[in-house]
Parts: C-alpha cells; structure tokens; sequence
C-alpha cells in the first residue's frame, strides 16, 4: 500500500469529528500535518490517542487564525510545499469542510501526483437540525405578529426564504413542534420563543 500525506484542517474540522474519517492513519500515513488555530487551547484525549503512535511522522502547525482565510492560505502553501518536495508517488489527502480548497486540487490533480480530499458529511439528523436552527434564528428576526400564522404560511415561509422543498419544509416544522418551539392549535402556530 502506497503511504500518504494528511492534511488536517482543524478550524473547518472540529476534533471529536476525526473520528468521522475514513483512514487508518496509523497504517496509511507516511506524515500527518495537522493544522490549527493559534487560539485553540486545548485538544481532545480521544484525538491524542488517535495521533500519538505516529511520533515524528505528526507535524502540529499553528497559525494565526484572527484573520480572515488566515489557516486557508497555509494549508494552501502546505500543499504547494508537498507537492515540489516529495516524490510524486506519494498521495496527498486534504482533510477539511472549507470548499475553498475544491478548486486548488482541481488545478493540482492535472500535475502526475494523486491529490485527493475528504469532507464531513453531516448525517440526515445534523442537516434537519441546522435546517431548524435556521429557521428559529429567521423567525426570531421577525417581529411576532409578522409570522406567519398557520402551518400552511410557515411551510410557504420556509420553501421561500430557504429554497426548501415541501418535504424539508414539513420536516423543519416537525422538529420545530418536537422541540418545543411552536405549538399548534388546528391550523394555527403559536411560537414558544
């Protein structure tokens, strides 16, 4: 098995999601170069765990991340950096959620080296609940009486600011009742925030 080089972009990659990655860092990596944020002050047991057997072959790089697309730009660099200094056998896998990346790799999978990049998939559950969250945070925007007042005008409401489709409409509403969040008296929605 060929080895390969991670890269880990911990601000767009919170800790307890590495666990969500499809690797065996362990065996498949020839070096792993984690990424963070200066401000972060603490890393996880689980994640210590996961790392330490890779003694010299883990690299920690902190970087500033007060400034907008700070951490972006050195994983950038990084990538350009590993790509002129290791054999082009070696495959490089980006381990971030930012889609800044998307067309970087694009440009570099023409050279002979095999880039690749893993992503998070947030599961059904973590979608639905963002689409919830989404909608208390619009809805608590709107002054009371300029919310929409029945279950028909809320799945409207949702379908045409979020560009939902009926069935993520009716699902946000359901986890809104599940919730809490409103009630629901015949047709009519009495929001509980």
């Amino acid at each position: 098995m060929n080895k390969k080089v991670f890269l880990i972009d911990f601000e767009q990659l919170p800790f307890e999601e590495l666990s969500q990655v499809p690797f065996n860092f362990r065996e498949e990596a020839e070096r792993v170069i984690a990424i963070i944020p200066e401000e972060q002050d603490h890393v996880s047991l689980d994640l210590i765990q996961e790392l330490q057997p890779l003694g010299e072959q883990l690299e920690w790089i902190k970087v500033d991340g007060t400034q907008e697309n700070n951490l972006a730009l050195h994983i950038a660099f990084a990538l350009g950096r590993i790509d002129t200094r290791l054999n082009p056998a070696v495959e490089v896998v980006l381990i971030s959620k930012n889609p800044f990346f998307k067309g970087l790799l694009q440009t570099l999978t023409q050279k002979e080296r095999k880039f690749s990049s893993w992503h998070y998939q947030p599961t059904q559950a973590e979608l639905a609940n963002n689409r919830m969250e989404k909608a208390v945070a619009w809805l608590q925007d709107q002054p009371m009486l300029s919310r929409p007042q029945t279950i028909l005008g809320l799945q409207n409401a949702l379908t045409r600011f979020f560009d939902y489709d009926e069935a993520k409409a009716e699902n946000c509403i359901e986890r809104l009742k599940n919730d809490n969040k409103i009630l629901v008296g015949g047709k009519t929605v009495f929001y509980q925030f």
